[in-house]
């Protein structure tokens, strides 16, 4: 089954995989180098991993809606009801809203992020997500089920992912050019010798200036004739 996976994903074996997640976890290690995470910030995402919310939502594509239906819900009108007429997510305006149990890593971020802030009972303002607007209703929270790793054994962990989360897309494009610069990366398979070289942007620059230089040596070699001519 998971060979078949692996098949489906087009990658190779067993080995190639591990292999990838290899690369993948250097790749977000170098990125989160120089990156500032706090120990507050670690242990915040550890309680996620440890404690699980039971939450409902309405999700709309409206703002002006989403507003309108949070002043409705938190003026006691029925949250289920309002889901099953309003919400866009079909699946769980069905259930009232609910969207059941989730712990760190299952939800989109503004909604993982909200949701946990959130005591039981409370609704949210409208969060927006890629979704749209989410009003959400936080009815329960528990210890997961399933053992978790101790914090210590994680910590290294959390805190690349968090930092990784830090680094906008710009930065991390830079870096990785960089960390490739640096190995030095010779490919040898026919037809991919370039995969790996990168332009020098100084030296492009430099070019571009000596370029412009000589369009205007041009544009005034050109003035001084026309200014002959003319007499």
């Amino acid at each position: 089954m998971f060979e078949m996976l692996l098949q489906q994903q087009g990658i190779a074996s067993e080995a190639a995989f591990e292999e990838q997640l290899r690369m993948q976890m250097l790749q977000q290690k170098a990125l989160a180098d120089g990156v500032e995470v706090t120990d507050e910030e670690i242990e915040a995402q550890y309680n996620r991993m440890i404690n699980e919310v039971q939450a409902s939502h309405i999700l709309v594509e409206d703002e002006e809606l989403a507003n309108e239906l949070y002043e409705r819900a938190t003026s006691g009108e029925d949250f289920a009801a309002l889901a099953e007429e309003y919400s866009t997510d079909s699946g769980s305006a069905a259930e009232g809203g609910s969207v059941g149990y989730f712990s760190r890593g299952q939800m989109v971020p503004a909604f993982e992020d909200k949701a946990y802030e959130l005591e039981i009972g409370d609704i949210s303002e409208p969060v927006q997500s890629e979704y749209g607007y989410h009003i959400i209703y936080v009815t329960d929270k528990r210890p997961v089920e399933s053992d978790v790793e101790a914090l210590e054994n994680v910590r290294d962990q959390l805190e690349t992912e968090i930092a990784t989360t830090k680094v906008d897309s710009t930065q991390a494009q830079e870096k990785i050019t960089q960390l490739l610069k640096d190995a030095d990366i010779d490919v040898k398979i026919e037809g991919f010798e370039d995969t790996f070289v990168f332009e020098d942007p100084a030296a492009d620059l430099e070019e571009n200036v000596d370029v412009e230089e000589d369009a205007d040596a041009d544009t005034e070699e050109t003035d001084d004739t026309t200014d002959e001519s003319a007499e």
